[in-house]
């Protein structure tokens, strides 16, 4: 069985509770070991291919699945573009993309007719040069050509030899052909009030395609459904930077050295993530949450100002109905908080991290 060795002044739970849950911990963990293996694996062996182009140089084809690119090199080189990459292309010359993805599930007349779009539109910029990253062969990022390219390998590293300093273990990990994120929680259990059982972590989130910034979220996780409350983001790394010169091998040095800045700063903030004095002070919170009554009205209220119309009616009913084990007991802002986590398992994934963030925000609202 895990035990808490840390030296470390955390509110480390050890009621009839907290043994309980300690087996469910416990599965999270051996769960996740494989997963974060998985993303590991896959930011060191996935290194993107850069290369930097002018706007009119580029030529869209129709392909049989959808758009590919043919890339201005000294031989000519197509590439299939990724839904995220081509989403941001026609961004770029103000197409929408909801256009565009009707035209290509229109057949071969719709995938022509969407690349014969982007290619007129393109051919009207002017020196616009943007940066192509791909990946086995994949398209899967266009972006400004100052866009930040910085290497995720050590940036992940540092992530992970941070947490290990305060005894967190992976629980979780998901890789997607533009994303990844990394789950880690501190292995003991924490009862901020009466039978209320929780682990206490942090997530790191990346894409070097423009899918999302450089993010790392602390989080909590109520054992006994699995809600996820997140807080605000602690780290936001925007990828704006000086723009590139003539050579796409321009400055390495400097992009290295700009990840090495990052790495350093991640590292930091897992210490004011997972520090005694973070850890305790969110548990607090969430105790200081339980304890201050809500008005429904005022609940609704909130939530539109968030929510779609199907997920305040979703949210609102679960934070109304009798049930007491899915969610918290009480109209309180604790409750409020978990049901935005109990309606983001049946979302999306991308919408779901947005739903779990405005649960930690309702959590928030309790300081």
């Amino acid at each position: 069985m895990l035990t808490h060795h840390s030296q470390l002044d955390y509110a480390v739970a050890a009621t009839e509770a907290a043994n309980r849950a300690r087996g469910h911990m416990e599965k999270q963990i051996e769960d996740g070991q494989a997963k974060a293996e998985k993303v590991i694996e896959y930011v060191q062996t996935n290194v993107p291919t850069d290369r930097v182009a002018l706007g009119k140089k580029l030529a869209f084809l129709a392909s049989d699945k959808g758009i590919s690119l043919s890339l201005p090199t000294e031989g000519e080189i197509i590439e299939p573009m990724h839904r995220n990459a081509l989403n941001q292309a026609a961004s770029r010359v103000d197409l929408p993309t909801k256009y565009v993805g009707d035209l290509l599930e229109r057949g071969e007349w719709g995938r022509e007719l969407a690349a014969r779009n982007m290619n007129e539109l393109f051919q009207h910029l002017n020196g616009d040069r943007f940066l192509l990253r791909s990946v086995a062969g994949q398209v899967r990022g266009f972006l400004s050509d100052r866009y930040r390219r910085l290497d995720a390998r050590p940036i992940l590293d540092s992530f992970l030899g941070e947490v290990q300093k305060y005894g967190a273990v992976p629980v979780e990990g998901a890789v997607t052909e533009t994303k990844i994120s990394l789950k880690v929680v501190l292995p003991m259990i924490f009862e901020p009030i009466p039978n209320e059982v929780m682990l206490f972590g942090a997530e790191y989130e990346n894409s070097d395609f423009g899918n999302g910034a450089l993010v790392m979220n602390t989080f909590v996780d109520r054992l006994w459904c699995t809600n996820f409350a997140r807080g605000e983001s602690l780290l936001r790394q925007i990828h704006l930077g000086a723009r590139l010169g003539e050579s796409v091998t321009f400055s390495q040095r400097t992009y290295q050295l700009d990840t090495r800045t990052m790495a350093s700063a991640i590292g930091d903030m897992v210490g004011s993530a997972l520090g005694p004095n973070s850890v305790n002070g969110y548990l607090a919170l969430v105790k200081k949450a339980n304890e201050e009554k809500v008005d429904g009205h005022a609940v609704t209220e909130w939530m539109k100002k968030r929510l779609t119309k199907g997920e305040v009616e979703a949210a609102s009913e679960a934070f109304n109905s009798p049930d007491v084990e899915m969610l918290p007991a009480g109209n309180t802002k604790w409750r409020m908080s978990n049901a935005l986590s109990f309606i983001a398992k049946k979302a999306e994934p991308e919408r779901a991290l947005e739903l779990q963030r405005f649960a930690g925000e309702a959590l928030g609202k309790a300081a």
